[in-house]
């Protein structure tokens, strides 16, 4: 298990394709996309935008601030 970002304590397991997956997408959008697939089912993404606007739901701060670096 490997902590995203050492100040926000999130953890996720290695596995190699991971990494490799991660690794080999052409752009930080798509690293970025395919991190939340690993954190949230296609369904709980579904109605989700990233700021919570218009009453929807959004994934969870840590997990954003983790994968996007702010």
């Amino acid at each position: 298990m490997v902590e995203l970002t050492p100040r926000f304590q999130l953890y996720m397991y290695i596995y190699h394709h991971l990494i490799q997956q991660a690794v080999s997408k052409p752009s930080f959008k798509s690293v970025a996309s395919y991190l939340l697939n690993y954190f949230y089912t296609n369904g709980k993404l579904l109605g989700m935008n990233l700021t919570g606007a218009n009453g929807k739901p959004h994934p969870h701060k840590d997990i954003l601030e983790s994968i996007i670096g702010i």
